[in-house]
């Protein structure tokens, strides 16, 4: 459209029009409130930057992890009764097991930003 000036919000990338009149004036985005300056008539609009995804760390699967782990405890713990002794660490390796199989059972394993 002639007379108009599109561009968008740097913070969250709203798409916004404006009329030509405000160019190179400040004012807040309409989405977050944030503070923008419309571009000059002239000024060409910065290309947008890729928002980088989100990527699983090479750890492997936290569920089968901490049922690994869990099946360790239990199997050392019924190892050591049966010799006659009762070792204080299996109970402590099914619970890290525990939270380990829960947290991947949710969905929740560890995740790191992607590279650019």
């Amino acid at each position: 459209m002639k007379g108009t000036i599109s561009f968008s919000c740097d913070a969250c990338g709203r798409s916004i029009r404006t009329p030509a009149s405000y160019a190179g004036k400040t004012a807040r985005c309409p989405g977050c409130r944030s503070s923008i300056r419309a571009p000059l008539a002239d000024e060409p609009a910065p290309p947008a930057a890729p928002e980088p995804v989100a990527r699983r760390t090479a750890g492997g699967d936290p569920t089968f992890g901490g049922f690994v782990l869990m099946a360790g405890a239990v199997l050392w713990f019924v190892v050591g009764l049966s010799a006659g002794k009762v070792y204080f660490y299996p109970p402590i390796l099914f619970v890290v097991g525990l939270s380990s199989f829960l947290r991947g059972s949710q969905g929740g394993g560890r995740r790191v930003p992607a590279s650019s």
